[in-house]
């Protein structure tokens, strides 16, 4: 059964970059579509080093509810796996 995470860039005693980073390293986890929401303004070397490991990186505030039940609808339906370009 394939899941989303969700994962904050930003938690205490963790570092959400090297999460994203283990998830995608890890076979078993490898293919889980990464949400990422942050109130952080991320800068360009920061969105590198997101690339190519999340599926899609919002802005915490800047996608509502219902936007965020499709967001997750749509990486863990049928085409789940198929990655998102993050901007």
């Amino acid at each position: 059964m394939l899941g989303v995470v969700l994962l904050d860039l930003r938690m205490p005693d963790m570092d959400g970059f090297e999460v994203a980073e283990r998830l995608r390293a890890d076979p078993a986890t490898a293919g889980v579509p990464i949400i990422v929401l942050t109130h952080l303004e991320m800068t360009r070397a920061e969105r590198d080093r997101l690339a190519g490991r999340v599926s899609h990186l919002a802005q915490k505030g800047h996608l509502d509810r219902v936007e965020l039940v499709d967001l997750v609808a749509r990486l863990s339906g049928p085409h789940a796996g198929e990655q998102e370009r993050v901007p």
